[in-house]
């Protein structure tokens, strides 16, 4: 048996990606499910992922539940900005680039990667190094494992990823530095139109 949705719905059941509404029963896969998303009859958000690939029977997966609109809004909001500058600006740079994303991406090709886009190194950092607020750190966790996490105001971890292979955590790390490289052009392209 393949994975189904239950819905029982308030209202308009698709709203910019969200279903709004209370359902019983959400079937992940054969044998396993998410039970009730209700609170008691008053409304939730639910965002989903819902598969599309080719041979897929559409499973749904829920994400991220919320209890007020304007969290699930804001939450789809992000999410649409950084999918938006990842596909204009960090995925074309990454595709000129031969081995990122790949395994056997080492941490040199890492730095000379890194190194191309002209960032100060103060905004990120690897293992030992003493890090700053505002920063990206490579945390190592075993000896082909590490964790890349976002070091905030006091030098406290905002964000860490899951334990990463290597490869893969060196991918990551890449991808926010670069975020945090187109930063400033786009604070300067939002001063600029505000201006007018």
């Amino acid at each position: 048996m393949n994975g189904r949705l239950s819905l029982k719905t308030n209202g308009n059941p698709h709203i910019d990606g969200f279903l709004n509404g209370n359902y019983d029963t959400v079937t992940v896969e054969r044998g396993s499910s998410i039970d009730r998303f209700g609170n008691n009859g008053g409304e939730q958000w639910v965002y989903l992922f819902i598969d599309y690939e080719r041979n897929s029977d559409g499973r749904e997966m829920v994400l991220e539940t919320f209890q007020e609109e304007v969290e699930a809004v804001s939450y789809y909001y992000l999410v649409t900005l950084q999918s938006y500058y990842f596909n204009e600006y960090v995925l074309p740079y990454k595709n000129s680039l031969s081995q990122i994303d790949r395994p056997g991406f080492t941490i040199d090709q890492l730095q000379l990667a890194l190194s191309s886009l002209q960032v100060n190194h103060t905004t990120y950092h690897f293992y030992d190094e003493e890090v700053v607020p505002h920063s990206i750190h490579l945390k190592r966790v075993s000896p082909t494992e590490c964790k890349v996490q976002y070091i905030g105001e006091n030098k406290q971890v905002v964000f860490e990823t899951m334990k990463l292979e290597d490869w893969d955590a060196f991918s990551t790390m890449f991808d926010y530095v670069y975020f945090f490289s187109i930063r400033p052009k786009m604070q300067t392209v939002s001063s600029k139109s505000s201006v007018r």
